[in-house]
């Protein structure tokens, strides 16, 4: 497997993490939808380097709505769950609450932006098919960029899988199936 490619991370920050063991992001998000999304913007709130991968792309789900003509709008309840009090967090996760309604594109174009303003690293088109736990305890997770088939290796202190409710994923984790 070839070394992790910084090139297409969105973020300059992250140019040298999760190239190596020596050097690993403190964590790896697989899964850039709205639960994704909403850890990475709180672990960069905390001062953890982050990176997001998804097969698709960051908000995609959020993105095809928007895409609709015309543009789907997205419910703010969260189904029976009415008198749920959205989480509190820092300056990045106070963004994610929406009103009810609210254009999928405009909020597509509102998530997407505190990524960028944000620099918060995320790669879209790969995907994780495996990940092994090296001796020190870093996690060295095997990716692949679905348009090249390119393999490369990411290397974390954590992995948090946000798979979302899509098509079953099936990924070669360590542990008990």
């Amino acid at each position: 497997l070839r070394p992790f490619a910084t090139a297409s991370v969105r973020s300059r920050s992250a140019t040298m993490k999760g190239e190596s063991p020596s050097s690993p992001f403190d964590v790896l998000i697989v899964g850039g939808g709205p639960c994704g999304t909403a850890a990475a913007w709180r672990a960069h709130e905390l001062g953890l380097s982050v990176l997001v991968v998804d097969r698709d792309s960051v908000l995609s789900i959020v993105k095809e709505w928007g895409e609709h003509q015309p543009p789907k709008n997205v419910d703010a309840d969260y189904g029976d769950m009415t008198d749920l009090v959205f989480p509190p967090g820092g300056a990045l996760v106070s963004q994610l609450p929406y009103e009810d309604q609210t254009p999928a594109n405009q909020l597509y174009e509102r998530w997407l932006k505190v990524y960028d303003d944000n620099q918060i690293a995320y790669r879209n088109g790969v995907e994780l098919g495996g990940c092994e736990r090296l001796p020190d305890g870093t996690l060295a997770a095997e990716c692949m960029e679905l348009q090249t088939q390119a393999k490369s290796k990411v290397y974390a202190k954590n992995i948090l899988l946000a798979l979302g409710s899509g098509s079953p994923a099936k990924v070669r984790l360590m542990g008990d199936g």
